[in-house]
């Protein structure tokens, strides 16, 4: 009934008189050189064997063959027993690179174990996606200098701007990061509709500023041309999330909201529907954006096509603004456009790139990436400032790459910045 072979160097003679052993119900083969397939073929050809030890083998290492091995022991007795069991952390994470056909099949496979769907809407008409877990290489390894080179419109003003430069060597070097929990991700950015349905039924009142710093806004017209940003402290000005100077519609991304205004939302909308909801972690943030690729954007590195997928500073802004360093392509919008205008990346998720930045959860560090952890980090433990990704409507293509890390205090109105 009970064998011990543990150290027991098996080779073909011994596995055919050992596989005859039809009664067998319990075999210790701790140390066994047998492959996986061995392995198995050994279980099926001892139908009464219900009990297996395999530590301290390369096989106790291989969770996919040790799951085989369990399969096939339980199918002949539901109380079946492997040493070691294997962990059961759901189907095998993605690593990048990979494109839409393995990003749908493991969504697929992961709401399967989990028994969730694939995608859900909430009651504010939310969409939700099913983001799989995976590994990728998180950041870039593109100085500044080669940044700059590679980059030719970036305004000189920024270009001399320390901060600015800090920004964009902060995403080095570039490292490989694991997320290893499944997690749902709002298919667009929140809109301007969502946004007033939490003010109505909370009465939110936006983070207060100096009187004269409230938040960025455009005059309807402007003294010296072209119309400029200005802070609604000008006088005669408000500007707000409701109104910034252009039409803004219920299907626009919010913005002009700060990172604690993102972080209320998230709160009333967790009581609302008795599910916890938060702000992405940067990782997180990236890891969806790239959605298995590893170019300067989801759709490659020129910056020229980005246009085809996003809403940035392009030649329809130059047109109505009268700004430099913009892109020569258009993408039909010179300021922030409805939500799911442009296509989806490999993950289903929209404006990932341009349209609004988007606050992330994490405090902001320019070194962090030199200790970054690989399995799900979610940042400094403290900080002056938050991370926010993705730039917008009115980012330049150099600060809408998905690797582009940029930063802002927690109570800092921009009708650039919005959330997701």
């Amino acid at each position: 009934r009970a064998l011990n072979l543990a150290g027991v160097a098996i080779d073909d003679v011994v596995f055919d008189r050992l596989a005859q052993l039809t009664t067998l119900r319990e075999l210790n083969l701790e140390e066994t050189s047998l492959d996986g397939q061995r392995l198995l073929e050994l279980c099926q050809r001892l139908p009464a064997l219900v009990s297996l030890d395999v530590q301290k083998s390369p096989i106790a290492r291989d969770k996919i063959k040790l799951r085989a091995l369990l399969a096939e022991l339980r199918s002949r007795d539901r109380q079946a027993t492997l040493r070691p069991e294997p962990v059961d952390e759901g189907p095998d994470l993605l690593t990048a690179p990979f494109d839409e056909g393995a990003a749908t099949r493991a969504r697929a496979l992961w709401a399967a174990y989990l028994n969730s769907p694939e995608h859900m809407a909430n009651t504010l008409g939310m969409k939700l996606q099913l983001i799989p877990p995976g590994e990728f290489r998180m950041g870039s390894e593109e100085t500044y200098l080669d940044l700059v080179e590679r980059f030719p419109a970036v305004r000189e003003a920024e270009e001399e701007n320390a901060v600015t430069r800090l920004g964009l060597e902060s995403a080095r070097p570039q490292r490989t990061v694991r997320i290893t929990r499944p997690y749902y991700l709002a298919v667009h950015e929140v809109t301007n509709g969502q946004f007033k349905k939490f003010v109505e039924a909370t009465h939110h009142k936006a983070d207060p500023e100096p009187k004269n710093k409230r938040g960025w806004g455009y005059p309807n017209k402007h003294p010296k041309g072209p119309r400029g940003l200005e802070y609604s402290g000008t006088p005669g000005r408000g500007y707000t999330w409701q109104q910034w100077g252009v039409e803004v519609n219920d299907q626009a991304p919010v913005v002009d909201v700060t990172w604690n205004d993102a972080v209320a939302f998230c709160d009333w909308l967790s009581r609302k529907e008795g599910k916890t909801y938060r702000l992405p972690s940067e990782a997180e943030w990236e890891y969806a954006c790239r959605a298995g690729t590893t170019t300067r954007y989801w759709n490659g590195d020129d910056p020229e096509r980005l246009t085809a997928i996003a809403n940035v500073r392009d030649l329809a802004a130059r047109q109505k603004y009268g700004w430099a360093n913009t892109l020569s392509s258009s993408d039909g919008s010179a300021s922030a456009s409805e939500v799911g205008h442009y296509p989806p990346n490999n993950f289903g998720l929209y404006d990932m790139h341009g349209n609004a930045a988007e606050w992330c959860s994490d405090w902001f560090s320019i070194s962090y990436y030199r200790e970054l952890p690989l399995p799900d980090p979610t940042g400094p433990p403290a900080g002056a400032m938050h991370v926010v990704r993705g730039g917008s409507w009115h980012s330049s293509a150099i600060f809408c790459r998905s690797a582009h890390r940029a930063a802002e205090v927690a109570t800092h109105r921009s009708n650039h910045i919005g959330f997701r």
